[in-house]
């Protein structure tokens, strides 16, 4: 995702399959964790400023997103 080009919309995320549910609202920015990811065409044909595209040199997710990760699916109580 070209995050200087997004829009925030959100329309990415409430779009992922939720069997999948790679896409993430990290604050001011949205996220897609590629170990997630089914690799499904949903987010990339539902974006209104086409800026998500298959990163050939993606890298791991960070912890703290999987933290982040973990709070937001209710999985720390």
């Amino acid at each position: 995702m070209e995050t200087s080009e997004c829009i925030t919309c959100d329309t990415c995320l409430r779009s992922c399959p939720s069997e999948f549910g790679a896409v993430f609202d990290d604050g001011l920015n949205v996220v897609i964790v590629p170990e997630l990811c089914s690799g499904c065409p949903v987010c990339v044909m539902v974006c209104p400023v086409d800026c998500i595209y298959v990163d050939e040199e993606w890298t791991e997710t960070e912890a703290r997103m999987w933290e982040h990760i973990d709070l937001t699916a209710g999985g720390a109580a």
